[in-house]
């Protein structure tokens, strides 16, 4: 008797479920459950309605009663019940409980026909929740999440693709790097871009050759080109002293509307390493009145450390200041050096 409205009543749920309309589904789940109170599917899949309605609460006690109504028999369907659950604790980023439940999964799923299965599931949904966490901007339990579909998924490149990102997102530029390399190995043809993320990584460790290898690849294989990039590459020619590529980079760059404020001044410093220092006056007056000082004496700092402009004499030894990646030490003797000879000299040529 309650099977016929209970199963038309699941239909029409299942029916608003895959178009999204969580509200709809929610009551017509709620329909057949008072029909069938001990169905444990008909829980969990009200549970990912209220999900889908971010109203955490009731998806957690829908994914709680299915757990325990499936536990009697110890079956496939417990294995989808804990596996729900798993799912919805992450959603909720509580990464402990959720990997509890899917841990669970994984021990109850091994000694079954179903293990792969099951593996291949739990991967998608560690890597889809890593992948939306660090969408979020969630990068420490991004990397949890893609450590754990890496675990059961080591040849799926896409997920050292996002922890790349999400260990560049935390600094670690060096497990950047190591996670991109494994992508490209996989996508690299397919995927230009990840080159260019590498080479956002080599640059901000000061590996300025290894990211002008990546620029210049991506570059090369890129369906798309902006002023952007151009603009970038400028930068790593300033950084290992090819000026007038530099320069070169930078006029394309300019020329595609790239509006970078501290272009004219990087530009200045490129005219004064070839020693074209009129050039280099033309280009900081032009620079000048959109930059705050410090900016001006930070960049004359890097043109020295590139060799532009000779090295003060030898300095103690410096603690470092992450912000910059240089110390407060070396900041204050670019000041005063950048006060008393480079900006003078490029100005008064």
């Amino acid at each position: 008797g309650a099977l016929i409205p209970m199963t038309w009543y699941g239909n029409m749920a299942g029916r608003h479920y895959d178009r999204g309309e969580w509200a709809e589904a929610v009551a017509d789940y709620s329909h057949a459950i008072a029909l069938m109170p001990t169905e444990p599917r008909l829980y969990w899949r009200r549970g990912n309605s209220y999900l889908g309605l971010h109203e955490y609460d009731g998806a957690l006690n829908d994914y709680h009663r299915a757990v325990i109504l499936a536990e009697a028999d110890r079956d496939a369907t417990l294995l989808e019940a804990l596996y729900y659950r798993g799912n919805g604790y992450l959603t909720m980023r509580d990464w402990d409980r959720g990997q509890q439940d899917l841990e669970q999964v994984l021990q109850l799923s091994a000694t079954s026909r179903e293990d792969a299965r099951w593996r291949e599931a739990l991967h998608k949904t560690y890597y889809q929740q890593g992948t939306a966490a660090y969408e979020e901007g969630a990068y420490a339990f991004a990397l949890l999440a893609l450590d754990a579909a890496v675990v059961l998924d080591e040849e799926q490149a896409r997920s050292y693709w996002y922890r790349g990102a999400a260990h560049a997102s935390l600094h670690d530029y060096p497990a950047a790097v190591a996670d991109y390399s494994k992508a490209i190995s996989a996508l690299g043809a397919e995927k230009p871009s990840l080159y260019q993320f590498r080479g956002d990584a080599y640059m901000q460790m000061g590996k300025y050759a290894a990211a002008h290898a990546d620029y210049d690849l991506f570059l090369a294989t890129a369906d798309e080109i902006t002023g952007q990039h151009l603009y970038t590459r400028g930068l790593l020619h300033f950084q290992l002293g090819d000026y007038r590529a530099a320069l070169e980079d930078w006029m394309v760059a300019e020329a595609a509307g790239v509006d970078e404020p501290l272009l004219p001044i990087y530009r200045a410093l490129a005219y004064a390493g070839l020693h074209e220092f009129g050039a280099a006056q033309v280009a900081f007056e032009n620079g000048r009145s959109q930059q705050r000082v410090w900016e001006l004496y930070r960049l004359v700092w890097m043109a020295r450390m590139a060799g532009i402009i000779p090295p003060l004499t030898a300095q103690s030894r410096l603690r470092e200041q992450p912000s910059f990646g240089v110390t407060q030490e070396q900041i204050t003797l670019s000041l005063r050096f950048a006060t008393q000879y480079a900006i003078p000299a490029i100005v008064s040529h």
